[in-house]
């Protein structure tokens, strides 16, 4: 058996570790740690209760080829150390490890650690590691200043938000979404102060804070949206409208003469003018950031009549077999007490209609792949939407079809009823489209926050 003269590193590391616990040797620690026979929280707890006496030995083992294997159970260990006591030695030790530690497995698991223990002492270090060569290193990091940003100094600040927007061109669609979600926050945070200023009728502030936003994050819809309905509500409508019809926001939706036959497949000409809008986006509590959804492909076309509002849907789908359709049955959207709580988990559409703009009513309709629909008429209270679905069924004709990779509908609602008067000319109407994928995936065209039924949030339809 070789002595430990030749191993100095680890007689060093054995004698300091022969502090740490009252009743165990450092050879009963060592082994512990190595060969996993005492469970980990176990030998956590040991080195908590040595305190001071732990965070010599435990940095020199940190550093020790010899416990390479179990290097992940001692960043846990600093951290929870870390966070008991006032030591710079663990944060100094920490933050230089996770900027140089040779492991970029090791670096990730520090940078995503000090993200759960909120280590805003470990800020600067974070800001080298956006530099790290290891994707998820940066994409940790990332979250971490994002998650501390209100306590970051101002260079810190401006230097996050510089690199937030150059991550959105990373190589690495983890990094791009962080970068997408903190350049979004960012977004947000200046029209929250926008919207201050225009309370206190400080319009020019408040334009150039929009403006600003815009200039931060070009391509942003976001941006786009606050500036394009700002403008809306200081009286500078035209240019409100345009700027929104150009970013995607707003459809002008034309007239036509003949109505289109309702049966759900589109190939009607009387929708080769209509008004398109060719993309919709993921919503996800998690990010208020707007992204496009991978292979879900879908469009809508709006058209109207002078008696008739027209919206087609085309939906792709490789397995159209697969289809969730729990409800095929027509319901009464007068009965509030039938079961159809299943339907909204269905593979639907849902269309929302504020037809007077006021922001806080609206209808809500679903309609799935058969063409069975439920329908409510929505206000925002102080918590939230009610609805008043025990009095309220639109009058809509629904057409649907399910082709070989695709099912579509068509829908005609006519004016002049409840809650949808006829429009007049430059009218403009609140409008979303969601469509529900399977019951897992909640797409749609203008991007909400919080929840998707939300009208202070939704897109535009204008009748010319």
């Amino acid at each position: 058996m070789q002595s430990f003269r030749q191993f100095p590193a680890v007689a060093t590391i054995l004698i300091k570790l022969s502090l740490v616990g009252c009743t165990s040797t450092a050879e009963d620690h060592l082994e512990d740690l190595l060969d996993g026979s005492v469970e980990h929280e176990q030998v956590k707890h040991e080195f908590l209760l040595a305190r001071e006496r732990a965070v010599g030995p435990l940095l020199d083992a940190f550093d020790d080829h010899r416990f390479a294997p179990v290097r992940g159970q001692l960043v846990e260990i600093l951290f929870s150390l870390s966070m008991r006591l006032d030591d710079t030695r663990l944060s100094d030790a920490l933050s230089e490890r996770l900027t140089s530690d040779p492991d970029p497995d090791v670096r990730a698991l520090i940078a995503e650690s000090a993200v759960l223990y909120n280590r805003v002492d470990m800020a600067a270090a974070f800001l080298q590691a956006l530099e790290d060569e290891a994707p998820l290193v940066r994409q940790h990091a990332l979250a971490g200043l994002a998650a501390m940003e209100s306590r970051l100094d101002s260079a810190q600040q401006h230097t996050l938000a510089v690199r937030s927007r150059e991550l959105l061109q990373d190589s690495s669609a983890g990094v791009r979404l962080e970068a997408q979600t903190r350049t979004a926050a960012i977004v947000a945070k200046w029209q929250a102060q926008a919207t201050q200023l225009q309370l206190q009728a400080m319009l020019s502030e408040a334009e150039d804070l929009h403006r600003r936003a815009i200039e931060y994050a070009r391509g942003s819809k976001q941006a786009y949206y606050g500036l394009g309905w700002f403008l809306c509500e200081i009286d500078r409508h035209e240019q409100g409208f345009e700027l929104l019809r150009d970013h995607g926001l707003l459809l002008n939706v034309p007239r036509i003469q003949e109505a289109p036959v309702i049966d759900g497949r589109l190939d009607d000409g009387a929708w080769a003018t209509a008004a398109r809008a060719g993309s919709l986006y993921k919503f996800f509590w998690e990010s208020p950031a707007w992204l496009e959804p991978d292979g879900i492909v879908s469009h809508f076309l709006a058209t109207h009549t002078a008696q008739t509002l027209y919206i087609g849907f085309h939906g792709h789908d490789d397995h159209p077999d697969s289809l969730v359709a729990k409800i095929i049955e027509p319901l009464n959207p007068t009965d509030d007490g039938q079961s159809n709580d299943g339907f909204w988990s269905d593979d639907i559409i849902e269309l929302m209609l504020d037809t007077d703009l006021d922001r806080k009513s609206f209808i809500h309709m679903g309609i799935n792949s058969r063409g069975v629909r439920a329908d409510q008429f929505n206000f925002m209270g102080p918590d939230g939407p009610y609805d008043d679905r025990a009095t309220y069924a639109a009058q809509v004709e629904v057409g649907a079809h399910i082709g070989e990779d695709f099912w579509s509908l068509e829908i005609a609602f006519p004016f002049d009823q409840r809650h949808m008067s006829r429009p007049q000319a430059g009218q403009v109407w609140g409008f979303n489209l969601v469509r529900n994928f399977r019951g897992q995936e909640y797409l749609q065209w203008v991007r909400t926050y919080g929840s998707g039924l939300q009208p202070q949030h939704f897109g535009f339809l204008r009748f010319p």
